[in-house]
């Protein structure tokens, strides 16, 4: 892993060189920009919000997502202080089975198949500290469900979109990963279904609006309707 990083401090300021003049007075340049000031920023905020994409986190009622919101927020925190892949710490299968049990003693946290030995004994109690909090929150203070995976409808939707995303990247010369990825469709289905009420989904904000935003979401009114 030192080497990997090394590497990264060795070649990655001049493959940036390359890639900004290749990009230079392009549209596309415009958009890298825009991405990779998003990407700061999301990182110093370090608002947390990836627990919900766990899957299988929508099986969780909502006391059990305030669980694993909290043992996120503290899983992510210290495999940064400790500079440890988060797999080496809590796997998400454990993130999403202490979740579901909700253990309230050390002795509880066996029961948990994918929750390493060594992590039990060195931060059994620092788990146990986040389930409590999560436990004694106001019912007012719950997040909200997480909902569940799509139906077989909104299914073929998200083939047509990513159809489209393809169609678009080709057309752009842009990997259609970098215009819209799954969890964007998603999104945007399950916005137009909640009748546009709530906060738009990202696909619909920045550069890919105008590139491609307009157009997924034509496509994804259309087959609602």
């Amino acid at each position: 892993q030192i080497h990997y990083a090394a590497e990264d401090v060795a070649f990655l300021p001049a493959l940036w060189r390359v890639l900004a003049q290749r990009l230079a007075g392009k549209p596309a340049g415009d958009w890298a920009r825009e991405e990779c000031a998003a990407t700061v920023a999301r990182f110093r905020a370090r608002t947390g919000a990836d627990w919900r994409a766990l899957g299988g986190a929508w099986r969780l009622d909502r006391r059990g997502l305030a669980v694993l919101s909290a043992l996120h927020a503290w899983r992510e925190e210290t495999v940064r202080t400790r500079d440890l892949p988060r797999s080496w710490l809590v796997p998400d299968a454990a993130l999403l089975r202490l979740a579901e049990l909700r253990p309230q003693r050390e002795e509880q946290l066996g029961a948990v198949e994918d929750l390493p030995e060594g992590v039990r004994r060195r931060y059994g109690r620092a788990i146990l500290e986040q389930v409590a909090t999560a436990l004694a929150l106001d019912a007012a203070e719950l997040p909200p469900a997480v909902p569940p995976p799509l139906d077989t409808a909104q299914g073929r939707q998200l083939k047509a979109l990513r159809a489209l995303a393809i169609t678009c990247g080709e057309a752009l010369g842009v990997a259609p990963e970098m215009l819209a990825r799954r969890r964007d469709f998603e999104e945007l289905l399950r916005w137009c279904d909640a009748g546009e009420g709530v906060q738009s989904p990202a696909v619909l904000g920045g550069w890919r609006r105008e590139v491609i935003g307009e157009e997924l979401l034509a496509l994804a009114r259309k087959g609602a309707a």
